[in-house]
């Protein structure tokens, strides 16, 4: 008879190889499904990401697109502001140009008019006998104290 060791041995195999070969256990076939369930949210929670990015790159682009056509605006008004305010300095250069001569004739002829009406008190003072404000009485010239 063979040894009592190897038959026990032999037992202990066969009796912990059962449920190895007796096909999966339950707990095997619920990480199983569960693993499934994970993989199907995996791809979807990818595909889902996946539009998120192309929507994003959509709106990117488009914001671009608008960023460059305000750009090009701002550049046309900055230019056309450029353009008006170099009109109106030449405008203002030019009416400075104009006006400065006449403010030198409006400063003669006020210069002219007071000469005049000085010459007019002084004729009206000796038309009156009275001495002009600026003139010196010529009786006090005559006759000295």
């Amino acid at each position: 008879m063979p040894n009592k060791k190897v038959i026990v041995l032999l037992l202990a195999i066969a009796v912990f190889s059962l449920p190895a070969y007796a096909g999966p256990s339950k707990e095997m076939i619920e990480l199983q499904a569960q693993m499934q369930q994970l993989l199907k949210m995996q791809q979807s929670i990818d595909e889902k990401l996946g539009a998120v990015q192309e929507n994003m790159k959509s709106l990117i682009q488009q914001t671009n697109e608008a960023l460059a056509r305000v750009s090009a605006s701002v550049d046309r008004i900055d230019k056309s502001t450029a353009k008006e305010s170099a009109a109106s300095d030449s405008c203002v250069d030019q009416l400075t140009g104009q006006t400065q001569p006449l403010h030198d004739s409006l400063t003669e002829l006020k210069a002219s008019v007071a000469a005049l009406n000085k010459q007019l008190n002084e004729m009206n003072a000796v038309k009156q006998g009275v001495p002009a404000p600026n003139a010196q009485p010529q009786a006090d010239a005559a006759n000295p104290r």
